[in-house]
């Protein structure tokens, strides 16, 4: 009689549209139907629970990511049966989620808090520490120890922000776009890092001078700066970054970041697929997208480069002049800083420089 029923499960859903599978109550996969067995190619529905993250104790709707997609699982559970069917009936990009504006709302508002916060809290600890400061007398240093303690932990909170925020702005299609000097920016962002690592690894600048794009300069920033903290990676520290900014044919622009010194197994790449925050992906994607470039990614055993490739403005185009009195300088709270924040040996309260 189970059997049978199955039968007449798999029969009903096999010329579905949608991706369903059939399951025991053990959660394992018994079954795809045609859509699913198209779609399904790295046996990604082969354990619910798994699929799911959890296993589903009732009836109704459940979420799960796929890829870059949200998906909404419709989750039929038939005990007296012995199966549950699993039909997926939607599925969205997560991005679009965050041009929501309801979402973009509650978000925006949450993260300006987060800062508000972390900026009060900053100039309490400097209030602190120069209380400290005056009144040491026996060097002991537990107490500024606990105030870096804090500050760490601020620098945290905001590095896990910057990404969504700049989501957000992507998903809504924010302009706030100005002519910038490319190559000033990568050079500042090549000094922050060289500052930022001290001695660890060797920064070298290969940043031809006067490329100008239109661009909104935060988006640019998080990209590398996102870049960096992912090749930076405490197994395995590179010996020396590039970084370089050059024109292309076809009137384009290529920024790129190279990591040289490395011990890569060029069949296992996984630590090196920009997985420093969930939401990178979905940034690079809508920031190509958004300014009609390319994204790639170059590895061999012993150096991986990214390349972004964006629009250019020709020089015959320009009314500025380059920018010979530029100096490059580090913001705190930058995305550079915030991203290489773990190997920053300079502690920001130390009694010894004072």
């Amino acid at each position: 009689m189970k059997n049978e029923y199955l039968d007449f499960l798999t029969e009903l859903y096999a010329d579905s549209a949608a991706f369903v599978g059939i399951y025991n109550m053990e959660l394992h996969l018994l079954y795809k139907n045609k859509a699913l067995k198209k779609h399904d190619k790295n046996s990604e529905y082969d354990r619910l629970d798994v699929l799911l993250d959890k296993k589903p104790n009732q009836n109704g709707l459940y979420y799960f990511q796929s890829g870059k997609n949200i998906c909404t699982l419709n989750v039929i559970i038939m005990a007296d049966k012995g199966y549950i069917v699993a039909e997926q009936i939607y599925s969205q990009n997560a991005a679009d989620i965050f041009a929501v504006p309801v979402v973009d709302d509650y978000l925006t508002y949450i993260f300006s808090k987060i800062r508000e916060t972390v900026s009060s809290v900053s100039i309490s600890l400097d209030e602190i520490y120069k209380d400290m400061i005056k009144n040491i007398s026996n060097g002991n240093t537990t107490n500024v120890d606990c105030l870096n303690t804090i500050d760490g932990c601020m620098l945290e909170l905001l590095n896990e922000i910057i990404d969504p925020e700049i989501l957000i702005n992507l998903a809504k299609n924010s302009d706030n776009e100005k002519t910038v000097c490319v190559s000033d920016i990568v050079d500042s962002l090549a000094v922050s890092a060289e500052q930022l690592l001290a001695s660890d690894v060797k920064i070298y600048k290969n940043i031809e001078n006067g490329i100008y794009a239109r661009v909104n300069k935060s988006y640019f920033d998080v990209i590398i700066s996102d870049i960096v903290g992912n090749i930076i990676n405490p197994d395995n520290i590179p010996e020396s970054l590039i970084f370089g900014v050059k024109r292309t044919p076809n009137e384009m622009l290529r920024i790129s970041i190279e990591a040289e010194g490395l011990d890569i197994d060029e069949d296992d790449t996984s630590s090196y697929e920009l997985k420093n925050s969930m939401f990178y992906s979905y940034i690079c994607d809508m920031f190509c997208k958004k300014y009609n470039g390319e994204f790639t990614k170059l590895t061999s055993n012993s150096s991986i480069a990214y390349r972004v490739d964006i629009k250019s403005i020709p020089s015959t185009e320009l009314t500025v002049s380059s920018s010979f009195d530029y100096k490059p300088s580090i913001s705190r709270f930058g995305p550079m800083s915030l991203r290489l924040r773990a190997y920053n040996k300079t502690k920001r309260f130390d009694i010894k420089s004072n």
